[in-house]
Formats: structure tokens, C-alpha cells, sequence
């Protein structure tokens, strides 16, 4: 891959790529070796066509050492439903990478 300097704090908004590219950089080792602390928006839909491979994804998060340190809805994503509800279609997740700390 060619990298080599460790980044204190990656931001991931890239409007549903998250996904792909988290896949990439778990197959890469790319998280684990250079990044301490890493934000991501996560965007919803799609969801429902693979749920497993999202929770796969969220998992390999967990298992590779990244634990959540906080968690919130981002509001610049709301849809209004049938019933005029609104609802957000992005989360904002904040991970620490426990293995970079010790």
C-alpha cells in the first residue's frame, strides 16, 4: 500500500461509500496499523438490501479493536415519512482504536 504515517483522526463522509470503503481499507489492514481515532457518517439506506454485510462491517470494527466513544443522529439527513414523522437516514459514530492506546 505504500502508507506509513499514523493518523490521529480520520472523517469518513463520503455519502454511502462508507461501506466499500471500509471493506477496502479492513482488506488493506489499513485501520488497524495507522489510525487512532476515526468518525463516520454512516448513511442507512441500502440497509435493507444487506443487512448481514452491514453488520459484518460493524462487527469487523469491534473485532479489529475500534470501540464506539460516542454516537449521534446527524439532522441534515431528515426524511419526512407517510405519517409526517421525521427521520434521520445518517448517523454520526465516533470509534477509538483500543490496540493504538495501549
Amino acid at each position: 500500500m505504500g502508507y506509513s504515517k499514523m493518523i490521529d483522526y480520520l472523517k469518513m463522509d463520503v455519502e454511502g461509500s462508507e461501506w466499500p470503503s471500509l471493506e477496502a481499507m479492513f482488506k488493506e489492514g489499513f485501520l488497524t496499523k495507522y489510525v487512532k481515532q476515526i468518525g463516520i457518517e454512516y448513511h442507512s439506506y441500502g440497509i435493507k438490501k444487506s443487512p448481514k454485510r452491514f453488520l459484518t462491517i460493524l462487527a469487523k470494527l469491534e473485532e479489529l479493536g475500534f470501540r464506539k466513544w460516542n454516537v449521534h443522529w446527524n439532522m441534515h439527513c431528515l426524511r419526512k415519512t407517510k405519517n409526517t414523522l421525521s427521520i434521520t437516514l445518517c448517523t454520526e459514530v465516533y470509534y477509538v482504536n483500543m490496540n493504538i492506546l495501549k
